[in-house]
């Protein structure tokens, strides 16, 4: 035991050797991980798991077991909690709103509801709606517009993202633009819902619409008011222009 002591790291020493004495102390069973120093000069991960055999005065006698290297397994874990974390941090930082949701179904595979399965701060934000993951839209939002479960159904049943605007709710004036994509591959139910409040855009540019469309009547009215006096101006010089001949010819004589 002392020999295997020397080669755990100095940081898990103490821990290993708590794990040991607690299999001494009459447990019996013995299971601990730790960084071992290994023959290549390297401390590779171990999980070590064993018994303490007692004799017969209850003395602890012999402690068997085997050793597991577990290196590739934890380097593994260690640089997907890291790109977990990196995603983590990016989800959160993110303006636009993102969340995962799952479709549920019918016994006839029509989609008639979705379950929130991951939202990020700017999707409560922007919705509103808080405490989201592991309820479903129609919990949260009774008589939600079915058309976005259809919509969002086809996008899991095809794997073909949509892009579209819209208006989420008439009496709160907002705008957003929605992209939908199937995460995973083909039999996935699972969609990521990416949508970026475009309100000010999109009432600056109904604004301009509003305006050309102030613009062009404008301009129709005033070419039909051109129009009309340019008419009543012909009609009234109609009896000059047909006596101007007649008063040359008075003139003549």
């Amino acid at each position: 035991v002392a020999t295997y002591l020397r080669a755990i790291h100095p940081d898990d020493a103490a821990r290993v050797q708590a794990d040991i004495d607690f299999a001494f102390a009459g447990a019996g069973a013995y299971e601990s991980d730790a960084r071992v120093l290994a023959a290549d000069g390297r401390y590779h991960h171990i999980i070590s798991r064993g018994e303490v055999l007692f004799a017969a005065d209850g003395t602890p006698a012999v402690l068997r077991g085997a050793v597991r290297d577990v290196t590739s397994a934890r380097i593994a874990e260690q640089a997907l909690d890291a790109a977990e974390e990196r995603y983590r941090t990016l989800f959160d930082a993110v303006d636009e709103g993102v969340c995962i949701v799952e479709m549920i179904r019918d016994d006839d595979g029509k989609a008639i509801d979705y379950r929130f399965i991951e939202v990020n701060q700017a999707f409560v934000r922007h919705t509103g709606l808080v405490d989201a993951v592991g309820k479903t839209i129609l919990e949260l939002v009774p008589g939600h517009d079915p058309a976005w479960m259809t919509l969002y159904g086809e996008v899991a049943r095809t794997g073909e993202a949509v892009r579209y605007e819209n208006d989420s709710a008439g009496a709160m004036n907002r705008w957003f633009d929605v992209y939908a994509t199937r995460v995973g591959g083909v039999g996935s139910d699972l969609v990521a819902v990416l949508f970026t409040d475009i309100s000010e855009r999109k009432q600056a540019h109904l604004e301009l619409e509003r305006l050309a469309a102030g613009l062009a009547e404008a301009n129709r009215r005033k070419n039909e008011f051109i129009a009309t006096l340019a008419h009543e101006l012909r009609n009234p010089l109609a009896p000059l222009r047909s006596g101007l001949p007649l008063l040359r010819m008075a003139g003549d004589e």
